[in-house]
């Protein structure tokens, strides 16, 4: 990819994401660093965030932040996450967000 084509992405990313009310992500793979910096850019700016990612995890049970010593390494982005979604696959995740992307409280409540 090209410096220009890199700066042009940069800022369609950066500004979908300034334009957004929610990010959903599913986040399968250690390398995603897009994806990763995306999530802090997010958080940074106050978007309500859904992290999905495959159930080789334990999710959080709690507002402290749960059972993190069982937790891979990407731990972090799973806590910065309003909420936290563990599913086989993108779509199931994207179904299990859906209810609360539905609903105007839903999502301020999970």
């Amino acid at each position: 990819m090209s410096p220009t084509t890199q700066k042009e992405t940069v800022r369609l990313c950066t500004q979908a994401l300034e334009e957004s009310d929610v990010v959903f992500v599913w986040l399968d793979a250690p390398d995603a660093y897009g994806t990763l910096v995306e999530l802090g850019y997010a958080k940074a700016l106050g978007k309500r965030i859904i992290v999905a990612h495959p159930p080789q995890t334990l999710i959080r049970t709690d507002e402290t932040g749960g059972d993190l010593e069982e937790r891979d390494d990407m731990w972090f982005a799973y806590s910065i996450a309003d909420v936290e979604i563990a599913a086989p696959d993108a779509k199931a995740a994207w179904d299990m967000a859906l209810p609360l992307l539905e609903s105007p409280h839903a999502l301020l409540n999970a």
